[in-house]
Order: structure tokens, then sequence, then C-alpha cells
């Protein structure tokens, strides 16, 4: 028990907690989460049913064979590259839910 009694003993700006009180906040980093996974698998799907393929690589590794047919309908036709909107999506909800000004100053360079 000796080793939780030097927790107890950090000041009060070390010690985190989650926004569980800021309820609007918790509801809209959700939202976003929901928002960005649903981009990613729904652009990915659209890639391999209709593009008759998937995103070629990943820096430089194979990871599926290349569409053979543009894709312009679907989450393509609301944004150009819907995959990384759906991950800065879910990024910026767990930026939220953190309540990190560092997580957010740190997406705006992605």
């Amino acid at each position: 028990m000796h080793h939780l009694a030097f927790v107890n003993k950090w000041p009060s700006r070390f010690q985190y907690t989650f926004p569980s009180n800021n309820i609007p906040l918790l509801l809209l980093s959700v939202l976003l989460l929901m928002l960005g996974v649903l981009f990613v698998f729904w652009s990915n799907l659209y890639f391999l049913f209709k593009g008759n393929g998937g995103p070629a690589d990943i820096a430089g590794f194979t990871i599926s064979p290349q569409t053979k047919r543009l894709v312009i309908d679907g989450p393509y036709k609301h944004s150009r590259n819907p995959m990384v909107f759906g991950a800065n999506a879910i990024y910026l909800s767990i930026a939220l839910y953190l309540n990190s000004l560092g997580s957010l100053f740190l997406l705006l360079f992605f």
C-alpha cells in the first residue's frame, strides 16, 4: 500500500480526468467517432465492390489489388478522400474526448 501513497501526492495539474462531466463534448466526440468509422468502412467497401480493388499500397507495401474502375459515387461524391476524412474525424473525436488542446494542435498538421 505504500506505493499508492506516492500517487496521491501528485500535484493536481498532473492528474487526468476524463470529460465525463461534459456531456455535450462527450456526445460530439462519440458522433465524430461514428462518422469517422462510417466513412472509413464505407469508402473501403466502395473501393472493393465498385472499383474492383482497394487502396493499393501503404508505405510501399501492396495491401490489395489496385482499383480497375474510377469510383466517383458513394462517399467519393461527398469527399475527395473519404478515408482521410474518416481518419481525421476519428482523431478529432479522440482529441475532444481526451479534452486535449495539444492533440487538436497536432491534428492541424496532419
